[in-house]
């Protein structure tokens, strides 16, 4: 039985769940986000006066709009801050403090083997951390808040075998659009996807949980990694206690299994929100597409290893004239760190924007102008035309380290050889 089988069972209350489609279990923690607050008012109309079923399992995160940047914005922080008053909620993580994933790892509330129901597309990424991590819509999310559970689809689990160490320089998000590239993603359609192999096994938590939420953009249900033993001290440091992970039996038989090497991945881009036009920057440095802006971070890129390549490509140095390089933390807590490490006067002698943490850039919520015409490259989720509440502009999805080497040569450059 596969570790996934194995959580399902214990929170179904079942000893198997061989030949069943469908099944109804338990949710150890739901997350609702304030863009689907709308969530609200559907738990408010399944009975009058209902309260959530266990406060200590239900948190809500304002990272969309924070910073607010509407009158209308803030008309959803007083829902949402009337839906914590009236239940005595514990875990509210307020404006100004980051993304929901990172909140829910900083609360100490990150456990492997639990699950974990959001209405955010890009729960997945927890899944880096041993945890079964769902995305639900609007009723799944309210029905939880009600009852303390949800049904699920019970997937069949494709491995994605990767073996090899990867070239200095290279991302996890490299890393992604590499297998994404070469894999057959008619194949995943609502399935698990587990990572295994020797690459996984020496990826620290940041980068898993990175890595996992590039394929959160997939029709996969959700993506799962074993926790290694850096990974299980990780979770033991953040939250106080020891951690017993759980695993799958030896031998257990994948729907499928995806090889790749590693070694073989060099600095990757997307050009399209589909996937469906991933190149190596290589073979765009050639065309001398011009590059004036990129941003940086967010959920998907947010963390201080993403954050650490921009830094040691800028240090001593100062954007050209007219670009413009945005970072954006994940959280408070990261933003923290990268001031005690240097970064964030680096990024200021260098003319680096560092602007507040949360969604930002990624869903429009930004701080800062945008340039005119050129392609912006961005390490975000979901480059279709828009998506940055900017139309006829062009988004380029890569690495922090492509990204930041493009804006200082003025034009899509490979950052390594």
């Amino acid at each position: 039985m596969h570790a996934i089988e194995k959580i399902i069972c214990r929170n179904a209350k079942r000893n198997s769940i061989s030949g069943e489609s469908f099944i109804d279990v338990e949710v150890d923690f739901t997350i609702l986000n304030d863009l689907y607050n709308t969530t609200i008012s559907s738990f408010e109309k399944l009975k009058p006066n209902l309260k959530i079923f266990n406060q200590k399992k239900f948190g809500i995160c304002f990272n969309y709009f924070s910073v607010p940047p509407t009158q209308r914005s803030l008309g959803k922080k007083a829902v949402v801050d009337k839906l914590v008053a009236a239940n005595e909620l514990d875990y509210q993580f307020d404006i100004y403090r980051g993304t929901w994933q990172e909140e829910f790892i900083n609360e100490k509330l990150a456990w492997c083997g639990e699950i974990v129901l959001s209405a955010d597309q890009h729960t997945p990424a927890l899944g880096g951390l041993g945890i079964y991590a769902l995305s639900g819509g609007e009723s799944d999310i309210a029905a939880s808040m009600a009852t303390g559970r949800t049904w699920l689809r019970v997937p069949e689990i494709v491995e994605v075998r990767l073996n090899g160490k990867v070239k200095p320089g290279i991302s996890p998000l490299d890393a992604a659009l590499y297998v994404i590239k070469n894999i057959d993603r008619t194949n995943l359609t609502f399935k698990v996807i587990e990572f295994t192999g020797s690459y996984i096994e020496a990826m620290d938590a940041a980068s898993r949980v990175t890595f996992c939420n590039l394929f959160s953009e997939l029709e996969v249900q959700t993506c799962y990694m074993e926790p290694s033993g850096e990974v299980l001290r990780y979770l033991e440091r953040k939250n106080g206690r020891k951690c017993e992970p759980i695993t799958s039996d030896s031998g257990y038989k994948y729907s499928e299994t995806y090889e790749y090497d590693m070694s073989e991945v060099v600095p990757m881009i997307s050009l399209s929100s589909d996937y469906n036009n991933i190149l190596t920057v290589k073979e765009l440095e050639e065309q001398n597409i011009k590059i004036t802006e990129g941003f940086i971070g967010s959920c998907q890129s947010g963390q201080t290893k993403d954050i650490e390549p921009v830094y040691d490509a800028i240090k001593g140095k100062t954007l050209p004239d007219k670009s413009t390089l945005t970072i954006c933390p994940a959280s408070n807590v990261i933003l923290r760190e990268c001031m005690n490490l240097g970064f964030i006067k680096a990024f200021e002698d260098a003319g680096v924007k560092c602007i507040g943490t949360g969604c930002a850039s990624c869903l429009g919520m930004r701080e800062d102008a945008l340039s005119i015409g050129n392609p912006i490259l961005t390490n975000t989720n979901r480059i279709f035309c828009g998506r940055m509440k900017v139309e006829k502009v062009k988004l380029y999805q890569a690495s922090s380290l492509t990204i930041a080497t493009s804006v200082m040569n003025g034009y899509i450059s490979t950052p390594i050889e």
